[in-house]
């Protein structure tokens, strides 16, 4: 009722609206980007213009790289890396099965060796370790050259969060699932929490949300990885400059086989609109 009636071109009132509610109603997160993203199709609409080039249209194709669901075998996901390579993936990003940090260790060893040094590699831990467990991982990582680590323990740990940068060499991507789209980001970014900021349009508020995540991350001289795929974050992918891919989830061969015919035009590595 808060928005029936209201103009739907003035998405940051709106916007802002939400977020009033979400102080005692507290909504599931992913919930504050739905009516964002509803309200920015209309504005595309009437302006006869894909949303991307409304949010500032840096770019209209972009790199995307093969993430992996997780596997029980290593045989499982040299398949599904190998089908990756050949559709024409450049970059690989694991996730791992809920197993000891020594088995994750030998398997990242394993993917390395298969691929070889060339292939860009980067690991997303879904949040399953402490500070521990997440260093040990993070200095086999760096031995291996992978190009980032991802969200190895839960948002709310900033403190090891920071430690492990300092620790750590190889840049640390956090912050996907944390609340407070950017009022929550500048929080990792003051305690030198992360060295790539997440943003997204179903964990950050839609459109308005992640552009505004993206954009303190870039004033701060951080990249801002948009995370997850799909038509809206694809939008915001081609609006951000410092973004550098988007995630297209692979699952098996046959999935990745069938992405040349999929929703988004997708060719040699690269996903258009």
């Amino acid at each position: 009722s808060e928005l029936l009636g209201k103009n739907p071109l003035n998405t940051e009132f709106l916007w802002k609206r939400m977020w009033d509610i979400d102080r005692l109603e507290e909504f599931p997160l992913y919930f504050l980007g739905v009516p964002d993203i509803a309200l920015w199709d209309i504005k595309g609409k009437v302006a006869n213009l894909p949303v991307y080039q409304l949010l500032g249209g840096y770019r209209d194709s972009i790199p995307a790289y093969a993430s992996t669901t997780s596997y029980d075998t290593e045989k499982e996901y040299f398949e599904v890396i190998d089908a990756s390579l050949e559709e024409g993936y450049t970059s690989i990003k694991l996730h791992l099965r809920f197993w000891d940090v020594k088995t994750n260790a030998k398997l990242c060893r394993a993917v390395r060796e298969h691929v070889g040094d060339d292939v860009e590699l980067t690991l997303d831990a879904s949040a399953i370790w402490d500070y521990q467990d997440s260093l040990y991982i993070g200095r086999v990582l760096e031995d291996l050259n992978y190009y980032w680590y991802e969200e190895p323990m839960r948002e709310f740990d900033l403190e090891s969060y920071r430690k492990l940068c300092d620790a750590l060499d190889i840049p640390i991507l956090a912050a996907e699932c944390s609340d407070g789209a950017h009022w929550n980001a500048a929080e990792f970014i003051r305690r030198g929490a992360c060295d790539i900021m997440r943003t997204s349009t179903q964990y950050k508020g839609g459109f308005t949300g992640g552009m505004k995540v993206g954009q303190l991350a870039e004033a701060n001289g951080m990249r801002a990885e948009v995370h997850g795929h799909g038509i809206a974050n694809l939008h915001l992918a081609l609006a951000l400059p410092n973004n550098t891919y988007y995630e297209d989830i692979v699952v098996d061969a046959a999935d990745i086989k069938s992405k040349s015919q999929g929703e988004i035009p997708f060719k040699n590595g690269i996903v258009t609109l």
